[in-house]
């Protein structure tokens, strides 16, 4: 038996419960021979069931006991008969055999307790030392190298020492022993990790023994904030106080919170940005230059992880909250609201767009689940069939750029006018216009000068990238992406923005318009999702399409050595374009549309820009200043130029509303067919419609543009005019909407005709 006593069940009656502890040992019925061992009482951990590794050279009787006490106990049991590959973090329990001299396990005991600082090591000592222990000659008897006794066996890194035994019941009662030293070894583990905890933890923690009112522990906020001066407890909770009770009070600190606790008195505060402290001087108030000190230190003492703009947020509303209870509803909301995933989309959207056909389409756009039908049931869709890329080399048929430039160099003049007319090109490539496009507005804007490239590098790679286009889509083609682009270089040859942003800035954006819809399926991504398609997988069911886009991009670009236009950059301004162009494909997402128009909104209503017609007027002695050094020092910061830049793709990717009539509608048509073949297809295949309102047979498309019109394009592009003064492309979207408006009536009016003559 061990040095400690055991606890011996040869004695309890049948079916007595006895308590170990923490343990409950419940007995079958009275033990009448130690061989019976289905009559020995079983244990129920309370916590984990302990793990146990003996280390022998050898199986014997003894190591046997052991192991069927183990058994009997339900504890998993490894036996290693080396020293060698010992695991130290998933055991609890070691049993090292020291009875064989040259089976060296104290250097395996000091090597697991340097790993496991709370392991429960026994050291099985041999049967003539407990012989020797019990004749009272043990210590005479012992030469000066014997480390059997205590002394040296704690030194060693052992927990407990266990004799030499045969007997099933012995080595029961020895494991009981052990059972209860992982007990308490795992609240001394949970203890150290409430401790460390509570450093970190911004209230103001102490705790203090009752009786003789020492503080026993104080966390780190705690000795930050009041020092050598310890706040009291009012006399008339103290005296209150029980084992039962947990009292809160509003202190000059703040709210606090007290609560007794095994004779210990548990404080925690709640520190208010308004506290002062007592000091040797009389009371100090603190300043606001102060107070924001104070705050400072309370996020220092957050985690990394804590320390996020939107927690430092919460914790000063609670802090306000403490102190101003009259608005403690409001700020409850406010909380409620800042703890929302998407922090910039509008909460319970459908609620604000009472017309089904406006909700179904914009819902369908800016959500990434759909409606199921209620009507059957659905089978198990297939994968959507993505098809693999090999990326090739381009020949050109044109021995020079300057040669594909002048075959098509009628349908590319005035590009630089809002009134280019994208169409005509198309019809003349042959569905093909973003290499020659393309390579016209790089030139005007520098690209390949930037990029350290030829023109017939460009040009290949537009060719590569348009070639990767589906040609068959209606709208997602690589018309679109030209369509995308024009629009780009317009907004960026914008005086607003030309101050704003630099060469690679805009260097970046052409090229995230070029790329930002390549190999589009003309699928939406909660169509992906729900087909459970490979690129859906792929991405997660996030931003697939816009993910796919960026990624597929690069990897086209470094395909070949005759497509890579980033070759001759440093590898610094690789990152730095990569980035933004990153950014800015996956800001397309209409799923995160709201999110980057609040954010926008917010960015730029702070600096007051004045809108366009409130510009100064020019002087003859000095040039007028479109944006004062203030202004244009905050729109030029890395941080903004990131949003206005998301919000410039955004724009351009939808910008057919505020084209001229007849491109606005014919890129209506486009978008719709593409949508009416997505629902006959998911009808096919029995998935969820995205927008079953996009029926070929009954869709009213003037209303779906209405709807699109008033819940997504008025505000980004009222946001966008204020900034970069497109004040005559807002008159072609209110005449367009004019436009879809009289088409709403016109096609409800038909379709009213068509029902009462079917009727009749």
């Amino acid at each position: 038996m061990g040095c400690t006593p055991s606890i011996s069940l040869s004695d309890t009656t049948n079916g007595q419960v006895l308590h170990n502890s923490d343990y409950i040992i419940r007995s079958n019925k009275k033990i009448k021979n130690e061989r019976q061992m289905e009559n020995l009482a079983r244990i129920v951990f309370p916590y984990k069931v302990p793990r146990i590794s003996i280390v022998t050279p050898k199986k014997d009787t003894c190591i046997d006991a052991f192991i069927k006490a183990a058994a009997h106990s339900s504890c998993p049991c490894d036996v290693h008969e080396t020293t060698e590959n010992i695991p130290s973090t998933s055991v609890d329990i070691f049993l090292l055999d020291r009875r064989t001299p040259s089976f060296d396990v104290d250097s395996l005991c000091k090597a697991l307790r340097n790993q496991n600082e709370f392991a429960i090591i026994a050291a099985i000592i041999p049967k003539n030392q407990r012989r020797r222990l019990r004749s009272g000659v043990c210590s005479s008897k012992r030469s000066e190298g014997d480390k059997t006794d205590v002394g040296a066996l704690l030194a060693t890194g052992y927990n407990y020492r266990l004799f030499h035994t045969v007997s099933k019941q012995d080595a029961y009662d020895d494991l009981l022993v052990l059972f209860d030293l992982v007990k308490t070894n795992l609240k001394l583990r949970v203890s150290s990790a409430v401790l460390a905890a509570l450093e970190n933890c911004t209230d103001a923690v102490e705790i203090r023994e009752a009786s003789s009112d020492v503080t026993c522990y104080s966390n780190a906020s705690f000795k930050q904030i009041f020092a050598d001066h310890r706040p009291p407890i009012p006399d008339e909770i103290r005296n209150s106080l029980s084992t039962e009770t947990k009292y809160s009070w509003k202190a000059e600190s703040g709210r606090c919170t007290v609560e007794y606790v095994s004779d210990l008195l548990v404080t925690v505060r709640r520190i208010s940005p308004d506290f002062h402290k007592e000091t040797s001087n009389g009371t100090v108030g603190i300043t606001s230059k102060r107070k924001d000190s104070f705050l400072t230190r309370f996020a220092q003492q957050q985690s990394v992880m804590l320390d996020a703009p939107i927690m430092r947020v919460i914790n000063v509303i609670n802090m306000v909250k403490e102190t101003t209870p009259q608005t403690e509803n409001a700020l409850d909301s406010a909380l409620e609201i800042l703890r929302s995933a998407e922090l910039y989309s509008p909460l319970k959207f459908d609620s604000k767009i009472q017309d089904d056909v406006a909700n179904d389409y914009v819902g369908g756009l800016i959500t990434t689940t759909a409606k199921r039908k209620h009507s059957s049931e659905f089978s198990s869709p297939k994968s959507f069939a993505d098809k693999d890329i090999t990326p090739g080399i381009i020949r050109s048929q044109f021995s020079n750029t300057s040669d594909a430039l002048n075959k098509y160099s009628e349908y590319l003049e005035n590009d630089e006018l809002w009134s280019y007319d994208i169409l005509r090109l198309e019809e003349a490539t042959h569905k093909r216009p973003l290499a020659y496009l393309g390579l016209k507005i790089f030139r005007r804007f520098g690209v390949q000068e930037l990029l350290r490239i030829d023109e017939a590098l460009l040009f290949n790679w537009l060719t590569i990238i348009e070639q990767n286009y589906h040609i068959s889509n209606p709208y997602h083609n690589s018309t679109h992406g030209s369509d995308v682009l024009h629009a780009t270089a317009y907004f960026l040859n914008r005086p607003r923005a030309k101050v704003i942003l630099e060469d690679v800035d805009r260097v970046a954006a052409c090229l995230s318009a070029v790329v930002h819809d390549v190999d589009h399926p003309g699928r939406t991504n909660p169509f992906l999702v729900n087909a459970s398609s490979n690129l859906a997988l792929l991405y997660n069911d996030i931003s697939v399409l816009e993910s796919h886009h960026a990624s597929l991009a690069f990897r086209l670009t470094g395909s070949s050595d005759t497509a890579n236009i980033f070759k001759n950059i440093s590898r610094d301004d690789y990152r730095t374009l990569r980035e933004s162009i990153i950014d800015m494909v996956l800001a397309t997402d209409m799923s995160k549309h709201f999110e980057h128009v609040s954010r926008f909104v917010s960015s730029t209503k702070a600096l007051q820009i004045s809108p366009p017609n409130e510009q100064p007027a020019p002087s003859f002695a000095t040039e007028t200043k479109i944006f004062d050094d203030t202004t244009l020092a905050a729109l030029s910061s890395p941080d903004s130029k990131r949003i206005i830049l998301r919000i410039l793709i955004k724009c351009a990717d939808i910008s057919n509303p505020l084209r001229s009539r007849d491109l606005c509608v014919e890129w209506s048509k486009r978008i719709s067919e593409e949508y009416f073949d997505q629902t006959e297809e998911e009808e096919r295949k029995g998935l969820p419609l995205v927008m079953p309102n996009f029926d070929r047979k009954t869709c009213n498309l003037g209303k779906c543009q209405t709807g699109f019109l008033d819940f997504i394009i008025k505000d980004m592009f009222a946001a966008w005019n204020e900034l970069i003064d497109i004040s005559e492309l807002m008159g072609n979207l209110e005449d367009n909407y004019a436009f879809w408006k009289s088409e709403e009536e016109r096609i409800a009016d038909e379709r009213s005709k068509e029902a009462s003559s079917s009727v009749i």
